[in-house]
């Protein structure tokens, strides 16, 4: 949408892509796309043209998605998935009762754009869910990012159970790290912080 104008112009994006960013030169759209058949089920990033085209493939070889790009355009803040570890007990209990899979784990980590390395954001918490909001600060010095509390139990066991989110302010690297707010919520899905941005 042109906003002095009103023009609407319809973005024909790829089959699955959806948009998470919009980088801050204008120039391209971050999208994540997650194949659906077992041999394409892992997270993508990709950088789009404003007509929808492809621009580049971000790490293609990591299964990664979500991706906000950094005010300077060179990094990105995004979520690396990873199949959550069961032992082999674990695993037979688990597929004897008919179980799905379990969830994966989501480690909040910066990508090279030019590079593709992928760096994970240090001292998140290892009980943390981070797939719930992130961004950078508008001179990209700092990163800001919630995170939920993640407890064991049985789905019933943690339908009640109350569950404490974060708003955690840091250096991309991690270090620095101050707790700028907190929420309780009932259950372990209860969503109180989430959706950031920083202007």
């Amino acid at each position: 949408v042109k906003v002095k104008t009103k023009e609407k112009t319809a973005l024909k994006l790829p089959a699955g892509h959806m948009v998470t960013d919009w980088c801050p030169d204008g120039r391209f759209l971050s999208t994540s796309v997650s194949g659906t058949s077992p041999a394409e089920a892992k997270a993508r990033l990709h950088l789009l043209n404003r007509d929808g085209t492809e621009h580049k493939a971000l790490a293609p070889d990591a299964n990664a998605g979500f991706a906000r790009v950094s005010p300077d355009g060179g990094r990105a803040l995004c979520v690396r998935l990873a199949p959550k570890k069961e032992t082999a007990a674990e695993k037979k209990k688990r597929e004897d009762a008919g179980g799905p899979p379990p969830e994966p784990t989501f480690t909040l980590s910066v990508l090279d754009l030019k590079t593709g390395k992928l760096s994970p954001v240090a001292e998140v918490p290892e009980n943390a869910d981070v797939d719930q909001g992130y961004c950078w600060s508008p001179d990209g010095k700092r990163i800001a990012y919630t995170w939920r509390e993640r407890h064991a139990g049985t789905p019933e066991e943690l339908l009640n159970k109350e569950t404490e989110s974060h708003l955690t302010v840091c250096d991309p690297d991690g270090k620095n790290q101050k707790t700028v707010a907190s929420a309780k919520g009932k259950g372990q899905w209860h969503i109180t912080l989430a959706g950031l941005d920083w202007r």
